[in-house]
């Protein structure tokens, strides 16, 4: 069926917009955002994802503060307007591409709403090659991955109380990414599920600003105990010209059990000197309350019906909550390069 995007000269399939190349229920096209502070007292995420081929469009908020953790998850049958971003109180807008997105949530019976403004600081990175992984023959993943960093503004009322956002002291990121992984939707089409396969028992993700730099690499650690790494690239804000490619990352994380409390990472560059930053954590997002890896049997791109919406608060001093909701956990993080000061988001999965 036609859409509106069908009337601009974008096509790249011989179908109408509302159909994707690949049949794979696990198709997807989303992105998220994490934005905080620098003290690291108030965390935010907002995500919203598209399943072209489930007729399904499911969106997530979090807000993080005070030792807890507010949590939406909200769900829409998908017809043909998908360049519609809204999910009942959940709303995205692209003010201008890859530079301003709106982000909004409505009053809502979970406590928490917001209205905000990102503004990218950088070009984004786009990971490349693509992510790709068979297993057992069956293609797991096969996904283009991009990022970005900025600073947010506006404003966002935790139980009545309204906080005003401005661009020095809150910075934002976003992730947006687009094709088939694991744990959407269901099995993929070779009938496999892989939901407890990841590419590393421990992956890292870092995304920094720090010294007039925008930072980004994606790693981890095989099950042989080697290192894995897929790229990153290092990006200078005045001279916004081509970034310097990430060839290497050499961590050494301080872990007190599963929890992470920052440590140090030695990042080589394509040229110049590598670059030894230290990390300290501030606070962690934690992207269960997404349904990032799945919570309480619900996995990204389920049907939930033609609306829903559910949510909760996470007491974030009871470690059997801690224990429940970690997987897939973006931490706040300070990070110093010499004397230097910046912040950043260091995201560590595991193995579920």
């Amino acid at each position: 069926m036609l859409t509106r995007m069908d009337e601009y000269p974008i096509h790249q399939t011989y179908s109408t917009f509302d159909h994707v190349v690949d049949g794979d229920p696990r198709w997807f096209d989303r992105f998220w955002f994490i934005i905080h502070d620098t003290e690291g007292k108030l965390c935010l995420g907002h995500g919203m994802g598209v399943y072209p081929n489930l007729s399904i469009m499911d969106g997530w908020a979090i807000v993080s503060s005070n030792n807890k953790q507010r949590n939406i998850r909200v769900s829409r049958e998908l017809f043909h307007d998908r360049e519609k971003l809204t999910v009942g109180p959940l709303h995205a807008e692209i003010v201008e591409p890859l530079q301003k997105w709106r982000l909004k949530l409505d009053n809502n019976g979970y406590g928490f709403s917001y209205d905000l403004e990102f503004e990218s600081l950088a070009p984004p990175y786009e990971l490349n090659p693509p992510a790709f992984r068979r297993f057992h023959n069956v293609v797991e993943t096969n996904a283009c991955h991009y990022n970005q960093s900025g600073h947010c503004h506006g404003k966002v009322t935790i139980d009545g109380k309204t906080i005003t956002l401005n661009k020095t002291r809150y910075f934002a990121y976003r992730d947006r990414s687009w094709g088939v992984r694991p744990q959407v939707g269901g099995p993929p089409a070779g009938g496999r599920i892989f939901q407890e396969k990841w590419p590393s028992p421990r992956g890292n993700f870092l995304l920094a600003n720090v010294g007039g730099f925008h930072l980004c690499y994606m790693g981890g650690e095989r099950e042989d105990g080697g290192r894995s790494f897929m790229g990153g690239a290092m990006y200078n804000y005045e001279q916004m010209k081509q970034p310097v490619r990430v060839t290497d990352v050499q961590r050494d994380f301080k872990i007190s059990g599963d929890r992470f409390q920052g440590g140090e990472a030695l990042v080589t560059l394509s040229r110049g000197q590598p670059l030894k930053l230290s990390l300290r954590r501030l606070n962690t997002v934690f992207l269960r309350g997404g349904a990032y890896s799945g919570l309480d049997g619900y996995y990204h791109g389920m049907y939930r019906g033609d609306i829903h919406v559910e949510g909760e608060v996470w007491d974030l001093t009871d470690q059997a909550t801690l224990d429940k909701i970690s997987g897939i956990n973006d931490h706040i993080v300070e990070c110093r390069l010499g004397d230097q000061v910046g912040y950043g988001i260091c995201e560590l999965y595991y193995r579920l």
